[in-house]
């Protein structure tokens, strides 16, 4: 009888597992998923338990701040887009450009004065001492 030669899949291993979670996750394209969309989504796991399998709560939480890190980095091209269109359209004389602009860059947070006229009574019932 000839036995038919078979190959094991390798298993997946840890390293290889925390690469795509922190590629999938520092993708700003995709959508930030949960624990089990972790786990079935990016791993292609059935159950999402199995991600317990081969991480800690502590782990993931620093895989997932690495990945928040890249995934800023990423935005910052886009951001730089948007913020030349605002400059423009301040530059044109939009008034609502021009605050967001100034909030931006120079921090400047605008001020509202409010002046209010008339008597306000304010009626509320003290307890005696000893109710409560």
């Amino acid at each position: 009888m000839i036995k038919k030669q078979t190959r094991n899949k390798p298993k997946p291993t840890k390293k290889r597992n925390r690469i795509k979670l922190i590629e999938y996750i520092g993708n700003p394209e995709n959508d930030f998923p949960n624990r089990a969309g972790m786990s079935q989504i990016v791993l292609g796991y059935k159950s999402p338990c199995n991600l317990y399998d081969h991480f800690t709560t502590d782990e993931l939480i620093e895989i997932e701040n690495e990945a928040l890190e890249i995934r800023r980095t990423r935005y910052a091209s886009w951001l730089s887009r948007v913020d030349i269109g605002q400059l423009k359209r301040a530059a044109e004389g939009g008034a609502k450009s021009a605050k967001l602009m100034y909030q931006r860059f120079e921090n400047w947070k605008p001020t509202e004065t409010r002046e209010v006229r008339g008597d306000i009574v304010i009626k509320t019932m003290i307890p005696e001492p000893g109710e409560d």
